[in-house]
C-alpha cells in the first residue's frame, strides 16, 4: 500500500526559539555504543527509480545507465538493492519492447503517458550497472495491463547458459494494485478494482515462478498498517487494509516476501508550524518499526516484509522533511523486525522535489548527475550498511525530549537519535539533532572524524552543502548543531567513500 503516516492537530503560529547560551548549556547528552547488536540484512536499503538513468523528455530515447556520470554517481550513492523498472511506470511496461504501453481506458481510449513514454529502458544497461555495483535487482510484474507480455517468459530469458536460476531473483507481483482505483483519478481507467482482481493474476504467475525457481524471491503487495493513510487515495474505511491482507494471506504458497509502500506524510492542518508539523514527522519515524512489525505479525507471519517504496512524500524538498526521513531511517536500521529491504524512492531524477540527485542532459549530450542533500545523506547511509554489518540503536543519556502528538500517541522523544554500525575497522555512529538547537553530545571514546549536514528546516535541499568536523586528542565532547544528519567514523580508519 501507498500509505502515508498520518500526523493530526493544530496549533498556533511558529514561535520563535531561543537556544540557551554557552554559559547556561546543560550537561553534555551521552552517547553509548548498543547494548544489543543485530545483524544487517544484506540487501536493506537501495532505490526504486522509474527509469531510474533516463532523462526522460521525448527527445531521449534510451536509458543512459551505464554514463560515466551515473556510474559513478551510483557508486557512490551505493545501494544493496535497485528497482527495475521502477514504480508506477511498473503498470505500463512491456519487458520485450524495453518502454511503455500507454494504458486503455475502459470506454477503449488510449492515454498517452507523456512523461515517458518515449524512453526505451535498455534493461541489458541496467543489468550491466547492477553488475557493477554488486547490487541485486529488483524486477516487478506488470499484472495491470491484461495483454502485457508474461513474466514468466520475462524471468526465463534472464536464465544464464548452464545456470538453473534468473539473473534476477527478486520479484515483486505488482506495483500498488491494491490502491490502483486511484488511476481513475488521471482519466486512466482501472483494471483492478478488487483484492479478487488482484489475486486472480497474481497468484498463477507466483505460483509458476516459485514452482519453476524456488530459490526466487517473491512479494507479494499488501496494505500498510491501518494507522497509516493513504495519500493518492480517498480516506477509507481502515477495513478495507485487513480484508486486503486477509484475503492475501489466507493464499500463503504463491509468494516467499511481502511488499509495502510506506511514506512520512503529515495530513494535518497545513497552517501547522512547520516545526511541528516536523516534530510529528520525526515522532511517527520512532513508532514506525513497532507499528509495522505489529501488522506484519497479524497476517504475515514469517514472511520478510519489504519496504520498495520508502520516504517522505516527494511533494517536498525543504530539509526538515528530509531529515525526518532520514531520522525514521535509522530507527529502521536500529529495529528492522521483519523488514528486510528499504528502497528510498526517487533516488535521482530529473526534478528536485524528494530526489537525492539531479539528472540532466547537457547540450552536447552528456548525463550530468548533481548532488543533493538527500542524496549526500543516502550515500553516507548506504555506504556504512555494505558487508551486513551489526547494528545497534545507540544509547542516550540526559538528553532533552520534544513532544510528538500523533494521532495513535501522545508520548515524548528524544532530541538526539541514532545508530551505531559496527564495521571491521570500528564503529560509526549515525546521528540525527532534531531540535532547532545545537546539542553538546558526548561520543564514546576515540578519535573520530565527523560530517554532517545542517540547515534550517526550510532550507530547499539544493542549497546544502555538507560540512566537516573532528574530535581528536582525548576530547569527547562535540556540538552538533541543530537540525542536522551527522556521521561519525573512527579516526584512524579508512574514510568511507562520500566523505571527508
Amino acid at each position: 500500500m501507498l500509505s502515508a503516516l498520518w500526523l493530526a492537530g493544530c496549533t498556533a503560529m511558529e514561535t520563535p526559539v531561543v537556544c540557551p547560551s554557552n554559559a547556561a548549556t546543560p550537561d553534555p547528552v551521552t552517547l553509548s555504543l548498543p547494548a544489543r547488536w543485530h545483524r544487517v540484512p544484506p540487501d536493506f536499503f537501495g532505490v526504486n527509480q522509474n527509469f531510474i538513468a533516463a532523462v526522460a523528455t521525448r527527445k531521449q530515447v534510451k536509458a543512459a545507465w551505464t554514463a560515466p556520470a551515473v556510474v559513478e554517481a551510483m557508486e557512490e550513492l551505493a545501494p544493496a538493492t535497485v528497482r527495475f523498472p521502477g514504480g508506477t511506470v511498473s503498470d505500463f511496461y512491456d519487458w520485450r519492447r524495453q518502454g511503455i504501453v500507454e494504458p486503455v481506458d475502459k470506454s477503449g481510449i488510449r492515454r498517452d503517458l507523456a512523461w515517458q513514454s518515449r524512453v526505451q529502458a535498455d534493461q541489458a544497461g541496467f543489468l550491466e550497472l547492477v553488475d557493477r555495483l554488486g547490487a541485486d535487482a529488483l524486477f516487478v510484474a506488470n499484472l495491470y495491463q491484461p495483454a502485457a507480455p508474461d513474466t514468466f517468459e520475462w524471468a526465463a530469458s534472464l536464465v544464464p547458459e548452464n545456470s538453473a536460476l534468473p539473473t534476477v531473483t527478486h520479484w515483486e507481483l505488482g506495483n500498488e494494485l491494491n490502491v490502483h482505483p486511484w488511476h481513475r483519478s488521471f482519466g486512466w481507467g482501472t483494471q483492478i478494482d478488487s483484492v479478487d482482481d488482484y489475486l486472480a493474476r497474481a497468484e498463477p504467475l507466483g505460483r509458476r515462478l516459485l514452482a519453476r525457481w524456488p530459490r526466487l524471491s517473491v512479494a507479494v503487495n499488501a496494505e500498510a498498517p491501518d494507522h497509516l493513510f493513504a495519500r493518492k487515495t480517498p480516506r477509507r474505511d481502515p477495513a478495507y487494509a485487513v480484508e486486503w491482507n486477509e484475503a492475501v494471506s489466507a493464499r500463503p504458497h504463491f509468494y516467499n516476501a511481502v511488499a509495502m509502500h510506506v511514506y512520512l506524510y503529515h495530513h494535518g492542518n497545513w497552517k501547522v508550524p512547520l516545526s511541528e508539523r516536523v516534530a510529528w514527522l520525526h515522532a511517527a519515524g520512532d513508532e514506525l518499526p513497532a507499528g509495522l512489525a505489529r501488522w506484519h505479525a497479524r497476517f504475515f507471519d514469517e514472511s520478510p516484509l519489504w519496504l520498495t517504496e520508502f520516504g517522505v512524500t516527494d511533494d517536498h524538498d525543504q530539509w526538515g522533511f528530509i531529515l525526518a526521513e532520514l531520522s525514521a531511517a535509522l530507527q529502521l536500521v536500529a529495529d528492522p523486525g521483519p523488514v528486510t529491504m528499504v528502497l528510498r524512492h526517487m533516488g535521482f531524477a530529473k526534478g528536485t522535489r524528494g530526489v537525492g540527485l539531479q539528472i540532466s542532459q547537457a547540450s552536447n549530450g552528456e548525463v550530468e548527475m548533481r548532488w543533493l542533500a538527500t542524496g549526500r545523506a543516502l550515500s553516507w547511509l548506504n555506504s556504512r550498511l555494505q558487508g551486513e554489518p551489526l547494528a545497534g540503536r545507540l544509547q542516550t543519556r540526559d538528553g532533552p525530549v520534544f513532544h510528538g502528538r500523533l494521532q495513535y500517541a501522545n508520548r515524548s522523544y528524544p532530541v538526539v537519535s541514532g545508530v551505531a554500525v559496527r564495521r571491521d575497522a570500528g564503529e560509526h555512529l549515525l546521528v540525527v539533532n532534531r531540535s532547532p538547537c545545537p546539542v553538546s553530545v558526548e561520543l564514546p571514546p576515540g578519535d573520530w572524524r565527523l560530517n554532517y549536514l545542517t540547515a534550517e528546516l526550510e532550507a530547499p535541499v539544493t542549497d546544502i552543502e555538507p560540512a566537516a568536523d573532528r574530535v581528536a586528542g582525548g576530547e569527547t565532547t562535540w556540538s552538533l548543531p541543530p537540525y542536522a544528519f551527522a556521521v561519525a567514523d573512527p579516526g584512524a580508519a579508512t574514510p568511507v567513500p562520500g566523505t571527508d
